[in-house]
């Protein structure tokens, strides 16, 4: 009896250190992706510091059609210092890669007319997004094209709303993640921000 429950102890041990040792590896990989550098982020936009609501402006079609995982652009956030990669898709293999981008009916791509939403993970990536306020801004780099959006609304929603993403009719940025920040077990809420298409050039 004693040599099957030191079996059953041993057999629990080793599979907690896979657990352990395989959601390690995979929090690194997503860690190693996720560039602060607040001075280089803060040069990509001089008004980055202006929270004076801007109009907002129609977004047009970027030609694009890139394979799931793929590298699609460069998400900026000054205001925390994010210079992170945008990838097509949002499977676990795409956001081990950066900040993942939603495909599937009424999604649209960065600078387009319409709802664009980006996903990252709360305890890597995004781990920082609680700290923008309204009127910050977020810049896009894709195409040798830059895109800012202007934050509008922050909110929280239960895992399972999708609502947050449906179709929009202005250029519209949602940004998705876990709530609350830094939980490492399964996340019954998002948070979740809103920004609008400001400028593009």
């Amino acid at each position: 009896m004693r040599a099957v429950l030191g079996l059953i102890g041993c057999a629990l041990l080793i599979g907690g250190l896979y657990l352990f040792l395989s959601n390690g590896l995979s929090f690194w990989e997503q860690y190693q992706v996720a560039e602060v550098d607040v001075e280089a982020a803060r040069k990509v936009d001089q008004n980055w510091d202006d929270r004076k609501l801007l109009p907002v402006i129609k977004g047009e079609d970027q030609q694009m059609n890139p394979l799931r995982g793929e590298q699609i652009g460069k998400l900026i956030i000054p205001r925390v210092g994010y210079n992170l990669p945008i990838v097509e898709g949002t499977s676990d293999a795409d956001l081990k890669k950066g900040v993942g981008r939603y495909i599937g009916e009424g999604m649209v791509f960065p600078g387009e007319q319409g709802h664009v939403s980006l996903a990252g993970h709360n305890n890597t990536v995004f781990s920082e997004l609680g700290e923008l306020e309204n009127g910050d801004r977020i810049t896009i780099k894709m195409n040798s094209k830059q895109f800012v959006y202007q934050v509008h609304k922050t909110y929280i929603v239960d895992a399972d709303d999708t609502n947050v993403l449906v179709p929009t009719e202005d250029a519209t940025l949602t940004l998705v993640t876990c709530y609350p920040f830094g939980l490492l077990s399964e996340a019954k809420e998002r948070y979740i921000i809103e920004a609008k298409l400001i400028e593009a050039k």
